[in-house]
């Protein structure tokens, strides 16, 4: 089977309200802060998306190749 071309698109502002919601613990603990919270500029960005590529791979059976990612914040929809 030929690779499939493949395109992420990300919520920024859910995966942000996300990390933000999680927290995690540095081992050893740090002595003042032994809690952390993640941000987007803590991220491996290209390690990520191809850690996510490969578990597509994995679960498809097919090959993927990214192209682009597409980071967007949606504007508020009211009722």
């Amino acid at each position: 089977m030929d690779t499939l071309k493949t395109v992420i698109f990300v919520d920024g502002e859910n995966f942000r309200n996300n990390l933000r919601a999680s927290s995690f613990q540095s081992t050893p603990p740090h002595p003042t802060n032994p809690v952390y919270k993640l941000e987007e500029k803590h991220f491996f960005w290209k390690d990520f998306f191809d850690g996510i590529l490969t578990e597509f791979n994995r679960v498809t059976g097919w090959s993927h190749r990214l192209i682009r990612v597409y980071w967007y914040y949606s504007a508020n929809i009211s009722p």
